[in-house]
């Protein structure tokens, strides 16, 4: 397929936009359509570079002798890279060594200018922190462009890579990325399709991290991650050195470090910058769990630190580091698969913590007091997310129930609870969440659900359950959905047409409860909803003959499905609602 290039006209008016001029200079015109050969990249070039020029020496730029087709490259592209200062010049031939089509942060490419000191080090903290100006001039000069993603990422287009490859042999003769990783790189990325081509290959990529990487002192980031290879677990002690890592550390393949000798020797309580920690762990067949426990004891982290993540965890037991109240900034924590271990850490004592994720822990039976820490007046006194997943062998949730003698009271500040695949569950949840919003409980088969008290509940999902009572439901619900879930009162006594905010309704599969029900609408005989309503969907009500759409004039959305006796001409729709039926597989559709 061939693809016309743009019209002079056309070109003529990329470059304006470009070069943010509006009149229209003949003698500036003809040359700009002649060099950019129809190209609207060539023409969006040439104008990001000629408008930090003053005006009156663009003729004369652009009449040069400049523009032969030296080395390939289109005169205009490689123009945009002749007339940039020296020191930007070194930094986008530099890029040339991304693969075509790579992504990049700005973040990440200014951290690698500094690593191969491309800036003094009296810029670095400016640069690190505060400002991208070097970058930016690139964006402007269009030698960077955005992409739409991932967020915030940059590219070049091919043509653009074309000129940083010119480039690279012209300054440098093909630069290659750390080519002597010095003492003072402060960025390391570890990469197979970054080091392509690189004198600093591993042999393994993926398997390894490069010799000799302990000796980097001044790195500060160290990406993606800290690979510890199979017979190679002594080599966790290269952190040991690495005091100003900050940011993000993932530490892979914990279970090849044998010795807790070793993981003493990373000093990990030692890396003060660390904001996130993150360990992994393969199952593998692996006999010495204990073993594992003791290491894990070992890489304490910083009391700094704001977010810990365990992922396959083999010990038998936690870190007993964890959940002490000391680490006062640890605001995320998430364990999965951690399936060994048979109680949860002390987390509750954590004063800042307000997200809780545990996932996959099948050696879990019961989630007892320990999780709130022995003497902890008010556990878990900032969580705000609370959500447990795949817990398959979970049976018990024991509570802390307040009373007069007992003043403690936990989940003060919780406002979402999501307890999903748990079908061994069948204890209550805690009773009294003052602040909760949203409460959902999904495929947790044997569990009766009891609500808690929640007076500023928003939305109640609850899914695949054994029972719920679903009276005296707080006002402030807004999303309301039942599915699969035997309702113990009959549908009059639910008093649905109370929840004035309500905006959603789902009722699915809802069990003899519904068999009442023969009319939607206000008349208290039937199931009364209230007018509040947008969206409603019902599933299964066998007996349903009759609705009225003039109860809910703001309705958007409806769903009627398995209500055999139910038909369009059974809805009494004053609105003049568009309503639809069809039928499949044997059953009838209502819908909106």
């Amino acid at each position: 397929m061939y693809l016309k290039g743009l019209s002079d006209d056309e070109c003529w008016l990329v470059f304006k936009q470009h070069a943010l001029i509006s009149d229209d200079p003949i003698e500036v015109r003809s040359q700009v359509i002649r060099l950019s050969k129809g190209l609207p990249l060539a023409a969006k070039a040439l104008g990001g570079f000629l408008k930090k020029k003053n005006r009156r020496n663009w003729p004369t730029i652009l009449s040069s002798d400049i523009w032969s087709e030296e080395g390939g490259v289109l005169p205009a592209l490689r123009l945009s890279y002749y007339h940039l200062p020296h020191h930007l010049k070194r930094m986008f031939a530099y890029c040339s060594l991304f693969p075509k089509g790579y992504r990049f942060s700005p973040k990440d490419i200014v951290l690698m200018w500094m690593a191969e000191g491309f800036l003094p080090e009296s810029e670095w903290e400016s640069m690190e922190n505060k400002d991208h100006s070097y970058f930016d001039d690139l964006v402007s000069r269009s030698l960077f462009e955005p992409v739409p993603y991932p967020e915030g990422c940059f590219m070049m287009h091919d043509l653009i890579h074309d000129i940083a490859q010119w480039a690279a042999g012209d300054v440098c003769s093909r630069m290659q990325i750390i080519n002597k990783s010095s003492i003072r790189t402060r960025y390391l990325s570890i990469s197979k399709e970054f080091f392509m081509g690189s004198p600093l290959i591993l042999e393994k990529v993926g398997e390894e991290m490069p010799v000799g990487i302990g000796n980097l002192r001044k790195l500060q980031t160290l990406e993606p991650y800290f690979i510890i290879g199979h017979k190679s677990g002594h080599r966790i002690r290269e952190l040991e050195n690495l005091d100003c890592l900050s940011g993000s550390l993932f530490i892979m393949h914990l279970q090849n470090v044998k010795r807790s000798e070793d993981a003493e020797k990373a000093r990990l309580s030692e890396k003060s910058h660390l904001e996130i920690l993150e360990m992994h762990w393969q199952d593998v067949r692996y006999e010495g769990y204990d073993i594992a426990t003791e290491v894990v004891n070992q890489l304490q982290p910083p009391k700094s630190l704001k977010e810990l993540r365990f992922y396959g965890y083999i010990g038998l037991a936690f870190p007993t580091w964890l959940g002490n109240s000391s680490f006062n900034k640890m605001v995320v924590t998430k364990l999965i698969g951690c399936s060994r271990c048979k109680r949860l850490p002390p987390l509750g004592q954590l004063p800042s913590l307000k997200e809780l994720v545990v996932e996959n822990m099948s050696g879990i039976t019961t989630v007892g007091l320990e999780l709130y820490g022995a003497g902890c007046l008010s556990p878990f006194p900032s969580l705000k997310i609370l959500k447990f997943k795949n817990m398959g062998n979970w049976e018990k949730w024991l509570t802390l129930t307040p009373s007069v003698d007992n003043n403690k009271k936990a989940f003060p500040c919780l406002e979402e609870l999501k307890i999903s695949r748990c079908p061994m569950l069948q204890g209550d949840i805690p009773p009294y969440l003052p602040f909760l919003k949203r409460l959902e409980i999904i495929r947790c088969n044997v569990m009766k659900v009891s609500l808690p008290s929640s007076p500023m509940l928003q939305i109640l999902n609850i899914h695949t359950c054994q029972e719920i009572t679903v009276n005296n439901l707080p006002l402030t619900l807004q999303v309301l959905h039942i599915e699969g879930v035997e309702i113990e009162q009959s549908a009059k006594e639910w008093e649905l047409h109370l929840l004035t905010s309500l905006k959603k309704l789902g009722i699915r599969s809802a069990g003899s409860c519904v068999d009442s029900v023969e009319s939607i609408s206000s008349d208290s005989d039937g199931l009364h909803l209230p007018s509040s309503l947008t969206d409603i969907t019902i599933t299964g009500f066998k007996f349903l003959k009759f609705m009225s759409c003039s109860t809910f004039p703001n309705l958007t959305r409806l769903w009627i499905q398995n209500c055999p006796l139910m038909t369009v001409e059974c809805i009494h729709n004053s609105y003049g609602l568009s309503l639809k039926s069809k039928a499949a597989r044997g059953t009838r559709y209502i819908y909106l």
